[in-house]
Formats: structure tokens, C-alpha cells, sequence
């Protein structure tokens, strides 16, 4: 496999955990909709409970989010610095050979 290829996968690795995490996310919401129906507590409690909730939700999915960008980040400053090492082995192989046929 190329880095090219390497860094592609991580994106569409890290795209599909994404779309994952989302799909989870309108599930868990579906879920507060039906417990607010049935809900035993006061319409203040529940709402307090909900709020709460969705504060610990958006803030893991921030630090979810910011974790997956820097991984891809990483991955292709990883990659990034490969090329360059390769690029500059081939160059430095170019210029022996340059100098052996002059």
C-alpha cells in the first residue's frame, strides 16, 4: 500500500465513524423523546435531566470529533514526512548516479 492509499483509508475510516457515532446519536435522542412521554417525573425535573444529558452528550461528541481530526492530522503529517524521506533518498540516489556516469 502507498501512503496515499494509507492516509484514504484512515479518512474513510474516520468518515465512518462519524456517520456511526451520528446514527447512535438520533437513537439515543428517539429515546429521550419516548422516556419525556412516559416520563414519572415533573415536567422541570425531566427537562434539568434531559439538559444535563445533553450537555455530557455534546461535549463527548466535541472531544470525539477534535480526537478523530487529529488523528487524520497526525496520519498525514505521517505521511507527509515519508514522501519527503523517500523524495530526498531518490534525489540523493539520482545525484551518486549522476556523478559515477560523469
Amino acid at each position: 500500500m502507498t501512503p496515499i492509499t494509507l492516509v484514504k483509508d484512515e479518512i474513510i475510516y474516520n468518515l465512518f465513524k462519524q456517520l456511526t457515532m451520528q446514527k447512535s446519536l438520533m437513537l439515543v435522542l428517539a429515546g429521550v423523546a419516548i422516556e419525556l412521554l412516559i416520563a414519572p417525573d415533573k415536567g422541570s425535573a425531566t427537562q434539568r435531566k434531559v439538559s444535563d444529558w445533553l450537555t455530557g452528550a455534546k461535549d463527548d461528541a466535541k472531544s470525539f470529533l477534535g480526537d478523530a481530526a487529529e488523528d487524520v492530522k497526525s496520519k498525514a503529517n505521517s505521511v507527509r514526512r515519508d514522501v519527503n524521506e523517500a523524495k530526498d533518498g531518490v534525489k540523493e540516489e539520482a545525484e551518486d548516479a549522476a556523478r559515477k556516469w560523469s
